[in-house]
């Protein structure tokens, strides 16, 4: 099972729930959200039923999904894109009325990225094949700095809201995979933010 992480119609994080392969069928054969329920493992639509998708795409390396909600009374496209496109993660929450998901976004954040970065880990370890992770730690440090520097300054360049979502959750992926090369765990990072914040 993976994560999946449930965005609004305007890119705001709803909540973090699971995605296995039977809630992912339903997804995209009905155009409404199904996911794994986190009390007690069953798949049911979301909210209650009748949230309709605008989109569900894999996140870097399919390790998790991103599904964007559409606004009642619209159509979308709820086709999978190519692994590697970008997922938001950040935003804040905005609650669900069924009072089953997190009320903020802030518990998300570290969950999250520390997966993402036992996944890169992991990746690291095994080098399967036909993987993104994979072909950028073949390519060595100088490779994976230059693609980092590359997504910092598309970051940089980006206009409207969604699309420095989309970028900056691009860079972060690839930050990540810096620092597994370069031997440094998350952790210590976070530990030398809250140096900082609480200095």
């Amino acid at each position: 099972m993976k994560q999946l992480v449930v965005m609004d119609a305007r890119g705001n994080v709803e909540a973090v729930l699971g995605c296995s392969e039977k809630s992912r069928t339903k997804t995209l054969e009905q155009g409404e959200l199904w996911v794994v329920m986190p009390e007690n493992g069953r798949v049911l639509p979301y909210g209650g039923g009748g949230v309709r998708c605008g989109s569900f795409r894999p996140g870097p390396d399919e390790a998790w999904y991103q599904v964007r909600l559409l606004e009642p009374g619209r159509e979308g496209d709820s086709g999978a894109a190519t692994p590697g496109e970008s997922a938001g993660l950040s935003g804040d929450s905005s609650g669900n009325s069924s009072g089953n998901f997190p009320d903020t976004g802030d518990d998300l954040v570290l969950p999250v990225l520390s997966d993402l970065a036992d996944l890169i880990a992991e990746r690291r370890r095994t080098m399967p094949e036909g993987s993104y992770t994979t072909h950028l730690f073949s390519k060595g440090s100088g490779k994976i700095r230059k693609k980092t520097g590359e997504e910092a300054v598309e970051l940089i360049l980006a206009q409207d809201r969604q699309e420095i979502i989309g970028e900056a959750a691009d860079l972060l992926y690839h930050t990540l995979v810096l620092l597994e090369q370069e031997g440094i765990r998350l952790e210590e990072v976070v530990r030398e933010l809250g140096r900082r914040h609480s200095g």
